[in-house]
């Protein structure tokens, strides 16, 4: 009987639970998609093709690679690759055509490149342009050699604001405001 009541009160949680994915201790709703692009592996050789995060698939981690059929021909876990680049990104954030993800610090994920000029900031998650405007409050901010680690809205606004004070940014500054004015000044 115990059994049959905790089948049925877990049931919609299952269920509900489809397509969210969990980095660290927060859950993001993201339906992955196929994107072109290519990875480098930890060994140095670059493979080209369509790959796909592979969701629910934990604690593996990795990515489908695809042949032109679309048949799932490989998976590479996350911690085998070094860089990856997928066609396609977030338009909130960027006018980039493409997703840069790269191995920090000999960690075994890849962590998201937001930024493309001098400021660079990471965060990790696998979103291409699968949900637009959604970073991550745990990010890595590197400038002039320094590693910061930024765990608020808050910290980026202060930090940003004091390594460039230049920039125009307010106390009502969102992450994706910031993020963005980064990528079109090219800091």
């Amino acid at each position: 009987m115990l059994r049959f009541i905790l089948i049925f009160l877990l049931t919609p949680i299952i269920a509900s639970a489809q397509h969210a994915v969990v980095v660290g201790r927060s859950k993001y709703l993201i339906d992955y998609q196929k994107h072109k692009g290519y990875i480098i592996l930890n060994s140095g050789e670059k493979i080209t093709g369509t790959f796909e995060y592979a969701t629910w698939e934990f604690p593996t981690f990795n990515l489908k690679y695809y042949d032109e059929n679309g048949k799932v021909i490989k998976r590479f876990k996350t911690s085998q690759i070094n860089k990856a680049v997928f066609y396609g990104a977030d338009k909130s954030l960027t006018d980039s055509d493409s997703t840069y993800f790269i191995k920090l610090n000999n960690e075994s994920y890849l962590s998201r490149q937001l930024t493309d000029g001098t400021i660079k900031v990471y965060d990790d998650l696998i979103n291409t342009n699968e949900r637009p405007g959604l970073i991550k409050t745990d990010l890595t901010v590197y400038f002039q050699e320094k590693v910061y680690h930024i765990n608020s809205e808050t910290k980026l606004r202060d930090l940003i604001q004091k390594i460039s004070p230049s920039l125009m940014i307010t106390k009502e500054s969102s992450s994706v405001s910031i993020i963005k004015q980064l990528n079109s000044n090219q800091y």
